[in-house]
C-alpha cells in the first residue's frame, strides 16, 4: 500500500509540473503573433500621420493660392506676364508663380490668371488656381463726347422740369 500511495503522489506531482507553465514553442508562437499585430498597428499609425501632414500642406497651399489671387486683383491693374516669389518666413516651405495672359475671348480687358503653389524647391505642385479677371481698358473708362452730351441733356431736362 505504501508503494501505491507514493506512486499516486509521484504521478500527481508529475502532472502538476507538466501543466504548470507554457512550453517554449507556445511562448515563441505567442510572441510572433504579438509582433505581427504590433507591426500592423504601427504601420497604420505611420500612414495616418503622413496623410494628415499631406492634407495640412494641401489645405495651406489652397489658402495661399487664394490669397495670392486676391493680391493680384488688389493691385489695381492687371498686367500680362509671369511672376514668382515666396511667402516669406511665415511659410518658407512654399513658393508661388503667377501667370497672367490675355484671354482668347473677343472681350478686351479679360485676362486668364493662374497661380501655382509649389514646394520650396519648386518640384512638387501642391495647388493650381485658375480664373478669369476683368480689367477694363483705360479708354473705356473715360467719358466720350456722346456720354457728355447725354449727361448735359438729362441735366437740362431735369432743370426745366423743376422750374
Amino acid at each position: 500500500m505504501r508503494v501505491t500511495k507514493s506512486l499516486i503522489i509521484q504521478n500527481s506531482v508529475n502532472r502538476l509540473q507538466k501543466s504548470r507553465g507554457f512550453s517554449l514553442i507556445e511562448l515563441m508562437l505567442a510572441v510572433f503573433i504579438l509582433a505581427i499585430g504590433l507591426t500592423g498597428l504601427i504601420r497604420g499609425l505611420t500612414t495616418s500621420l503622413q496623410s494628415s501632414g499631406s492634407s495640412e500642406k494641401q489645405t495651406t497651399a489652397v489658402w495661399l493660392a487664394a490669397g495670392q489671387m486676391e493680391l493680384i486683383q488688389a493691385e489695381g491693374f492687371i498686367v500680362a506676364g509671369e511672376e514668382e516669389g515666396n511667402f516669406g518666413e511665415a511659410f518658407p516651405q512654399f513658393t508661388w508663380k503667377s501667370i497672367v495672359k490675355e484671354s482668347d475671348s473677343d472681350l478686351e480687358g479679360l485676362y486668364e490668371v493662374k497661380v501655382e503653389v509649389r514646394d520650396a524647391e519648386g518640384e512638387a505642385l501642391y495647388y493650381s488656381l485658375t480664373t478669369l479677371l476683368f480689367d477694363p481698358p483705360l479708354g473705356s473708362l473715360l467719358p466720350t463726347e456722346t456720354d457728355a452730351q447725354d449727361t448735359s441733356l438729362s441735366r437740362g431736362r431735369a432743370g426745366r422740369g423743376s422750374q
